[in-house]
């Protein structure tokens, strides 16, 4: 496309139109989210999360995905955002920042809907930067120290593993919590007297719940710690709060045989369920 002949008024006022039809397609976006995620059709489709749908499915970047669904899920709850965004009143980076502030003060107590809408009138028109200083004003006055560092491949690979074992305790995947929970066990490691040896474990396979260590472990490994959850070829990617399940309900007379457990993502092991009560 060749704009270099267009009179200056003419590229503005083109360029102004499609500001207004990109936030157009944006609300549009965010509301086909809503629809994804209130039938999980991300689930369905063989994805861990939304977050995974979108940026495996949908190609977002990981920020732009977080953005994106966490204005989505603001506009559940408050339907005219969504149209504020649309105007331009609202920007969908500030709606987001909205939102995890929400979300994060609702750990608390309880944000009422009317607070919501009274700081969200607040940001009408605010850049960036002014709306991340009135959110931290109202929601996180306190300063904290920032931690910034280059991370290899390697460590990224590390970090990732451990937000799926430790997902139990850290859900959301906060990395300053992950390096916290991280911190404490390698304190309490140094701490901690030395172990007895490991006492022999009775391994009753026939009709018992228990599964075995070392069926535990092959099951893992086979895995490769990874869900194993699959639709027409797409395997889900997750390594986020994996547990072992049985492929035959254990109700329904399944084994504890390794070929009758797979390891699914707390989300695909959930939907199963979802499927099942359907």
């Amino acid at each position: 496309m060749d704009l270099s002949k267009k009179k200056n008024n003419e590229l503005l006022e083109e360029l102004k139109d499609l500001t207004g039809q990109e936030r157009l397609i944006v609300t549009r976006v965010l509301l086909y989210l809503q629809e994804v995620e209130k039938r999980k059709l991300f689930l369905e489709e063989g994805y861990s999360s939304l977050f995974a749908f979108c940026t495996e499915f949908l190609l977002y970047t990981p920020a732009e995905a977080q953005v994106r669904i966490e204005a989505m899920r603001l506009g559940k709850e408050i339907p005219e955002v969504i149209e504020k965004i649309k105007e331009g009143k609202v920007s969908l980076s500030n709606a987001a920042e909205a939102q995890g502030h929400f979300r994060r003060e609702e750990k608390k107590r309880v944000v009422p809907k009317a607070e919501k809408e009274e700081v969200l009138e607040s940001l009408y028109d605010c850049t960036t930067r002014e709306a991340e200083k009135k959110l931290n004003e109202r929601y996180d006055p306190e300063a904290k120290v920032k931690l910034s560092f280059y991370a290899s491949p390697e460590l990224l690979e590390k970090l990732e593993k451990c937000k799926g074992l430790l997902a139990h305790q850290n859900y959301e995947g906060d990395l300053a919590k992950l390096i916290e929970i991280l911190a404490d066990k390698a304190l309490k490691a140094d701490d901690a007297p030395p172990r007895r040896a490991p006492q022999a474990q009775e391994t009753q396979e026939n009709r018992t719940r228990y599964i075995p260590k070392a069926t535990q472990a092959f099951v893992w490994k086979r895995a490769n710690h990874q869900c194993e959850y699959e639709k027409n070829g797409k395997r889900c990617t997750s390594r986020h709060a994996l547990e072992i399940d049985h492929i035959v309900e254990y109700a329904k007379g399944g084994s504890n045989k390794p070929e009758n457990l797979r390891l699914l993502c707390s989300a695909h092991n959930k939907f199963r369920n979802f499927q099942q009560s359907g």
